[in-house]
């Protein structure tokens, strides 16, 4: 007689979670979240702070505000994986170019500051790019070294500010 071979639920559930992978990935998000309201209250559920609503407008903005820039800089970094390597230098690069672009832009204007931010990102960019395909630097190792280099070069840079300060700029001012 043949027997009707049963499959365990956990088995089911383990499968059912690896066939959708997003089902897990919402679950985290959502324990993230309730781990946030525990240790800040108010901040995800505002009605406790005299707003109204479960989540506001406000806490969503700001988070849109905030994972903006490292989404783009998760793609570029997909890009780069797609592609056999790994950019181990957009942390510092990305730092280089804000803090380049909050301390130009008080003195020099908006427009000039990002111009320069870009260029910093520019330079190490093709730095990376000359050292692993043309010169055929491992990846890894290129942009563990000019990341280096940018924090160093960042270090120095820093320090013209710490001894002549800098200005708010306008714009920031009225934060």
């Amino acid at each position: 007689m043949t027997e009707a071979v049963t499959v365990p639920t956990m088995v089911r559930a383990g499968r059912f979670l690896r066939d959708n992978p997003i089902i897990p990935l919402l679950i985290f998000l959502f324990l993230l979240i309730a781990a946030l309201e525990v240790m800040r209250p108010g901040i995800v559920m505002p009605f406790r702070a005299g707003r109204d609503g479960l989540i506001s407008t406000f806490w969503v903005g700001n988070l849109i505000k905030f994972a903006i820039p490292l989404a783009m800089l998760a793609a570029c970094q997909v890009l780069t994986m797609l592609t056999a390597g790994i950019d181990l230098s957009v942390g510092i690069v990305a730092t280089v170019s804000a803090f380049v672009c909050a301390t130009l832009s008080a003195t020099w204007g908006v427009a000039p500051a990002v111009t320069i931010a870009l260029a910093a990102g520019l330079v190490v960019g093709l730095v990376n790019g000359v050292g692993v395909g043309i010169v055929r630097v491992h990846p890894l190792i290129m942009t563990l070294g000019t990341g280096l280099i940018a924090t160093g070069c960042l270090q120095v840079y820093q320090r013209l500010f710490i001894n002549a300060g800098t200005e708010i700029p306008a714009f920031l001012a009225w934060l």
